[in-house]
C-alpha cells in the first residue's frame, strides 16, 4: 500500500530531530512528540541494541549503513519522521539526505551547563559518564559552531523542567 497519499502533505516531510551528547533523554521527548503529532521515530539506541542481538557485539560500519538505509527509505517514501538520536556528529550526512528528499527539518538542542547535566547524570544513575561531560560539551560546542542556524528550538537549564510543553508549543506553530 502507498502511504504518501493517506497522510497530510503539511506533515509528509517533517523531520524532527535532536543535538547533544549521549545520555540526555531524548527518547522521552521523542515518545512525547509521537503521540502528540502521531509521527514515527527511528531510534539509534533500538537500532544498536539489534546489531547487538544479532551479532552478539556492536558493528559501528554496520549500524552507520542500516541506520542510512532506513532513514534513506523513509525519507523516499515520504513518511514524516523523529529521528531519535543526537545528530551532533552526523549531522552534514543527514541533512545531505533531507535536503535530497525536500524534508523540513527542526533540530530540538540542549544546550546544558556542565553543572546541571552532572546532577541530571547523577540523578539517573549515570555517574559513570559524568567523565565525558568536559568532551561531550566540547562535541556540542564544534556543532553549535558549525549549524547553529539549523536549530530550532534551545533547551537550557532554566527551562528544562517545561521542555516537553515548550517544544510542544514550538512545533505546533510550524506543522
Amino acid at each position: 500500500m502507498n502511504y504518501k497519499y493517506l497522510l497530510n502533505e503539511k506533515y509528509s516531510k517533517v523531520c524532527i530531530t535532536f543535538a547533544w551528547a549521549w545520555w540526555c533523554w531524548k527518547s522521552p521527548i521523542a515518545n512525547y512528540l509521537s503521540i502528540n503529532f502521531w509521527l514515527p521515530i527511528l531510534n539509534s539506541d533500538n537500532l544498536r541494541s539489534e546489531i547487538i542481538e544479532n551479532l552478539w557485539y556492536l558493528d559501528e560500519g554496520l549500524f552507520r549503513k542500516v541506520f542510512f538505509e532506513r532513514l534513506t527509505k523513509v525519507l523516499s517514501d515520504w513518511f514524516p519522521i523523529i529521528l531519535d538520536l543526537s545528530v551532533d556528529r552526523e549531522w552534514s550526512n543527514i541533512k545531505l539526505l533531507l535536503e535530497k528528499y525536500d524534508y523540513k527539518y527542526f533540530i530540538i538542542s540542549f544546550n546544558l551547563t556542565k553543572n546541571f547535566l552532572s546532577k541530571l547524570y547523577f540523578d539517573k544513575g549515570y555517574e559513570n559518564f559524568v567523565p565525558d561531560i568536559d568532551r561531550y560539551l566540547r562535541e556540542h560546542e564544534k556543532f553549535l559552531d558549525e549549524y547553529k542556524k539549523d536549530i530550532y528550538v534551545e533547551i537550557t537549564d532554566d527551562i528544562y523542567i517545561n521542555r516537553l510543553e515548550i517544544i510542544l508549543k514550538y512545533l505546533k506553530n510550524q506543522i
